[in-house]
């Protein structure tokens, strides 16, 4: 299967350039480095390849967004002023993608048969990543479905996850309070 994500940016950049974006924002990377952090990132979902990665860093080199350097026989890229004032500017872009995608779910779960969007919930649960469906939208699914079973097995699953979710919040905010806070790295 192929997945071509939806990304707001005018056509300006693609999805792998924006992820050669996130990544370059670390600091200057070489092609081989910034492969293996998607496989790595995008581990069992994605499996990004040489011929997608490299044409993606030509591209942005040619469009000035990234500039490169040879260290001991390796290319490194790195984002120019061009490439961090775009990247400044891609808060929009990440508004756009998240209200673009809440909207799809939202429309998804609205509009779906109720078998289809059980399965859709059901397979949510099993990755764990059921909570990007508002609320609203699931309990409004999970109506349609008729077997009693199903809805109560559905929404005991969203109410753990969610409580967990409760709880981590509640742990950090305890953290805050005591003074004990960890930055990320």
């Amino acid at each position: 299967m192929s997945i071509r994500p939806f990304l707001p940016t005018g056509g300006r950049v693609t999805p792998m350039q924006m992820l050669i974006f996130i990544y370059l924002l670390e600091g200057p990377k070489y092609g081989y480095e910034i492969l293996v952090s998607l496989r790595e990132d995008f581990e069992g979902v994605w499996v990004p390849k040489t011929g997608s990665v490299y044409p993606a860093l030509k591209t942005l080199l040619k469009k000035g967004f990234i500039g490169e350097h040879t260290t001991e026989g390796k290319t490194y890229y790195s984002l120019t002023e061009s490439g961090l004032a775009f990247v400044s500017d891609t808060h929009d872009f990440v508004k756009d993608y998240i209200l673009f995608n809440y909207v799809f779910m939202k429309v998804a779960a609205k509009r779906l048969p109720a078998d289809f969007t059980a399965n859709i919930l059901q397979n949510f649960i099993e990755l764990g990543i059921d909570d990007i469906i508002p609320e609203e939208a699931v309990i409004d699914a999970v109506r349609d479905i008729e077997d009693d079973s199903i809805k109560q097995y559905l929404l005991k699953e969203r109410e753990r996850m969610l409580l967990d979710k409760v709880n981590a919040i509640r742990k950090e905010v305890g953290r805050i309070s005591t003074g004990k806070t960890k930055k990320r790295n």
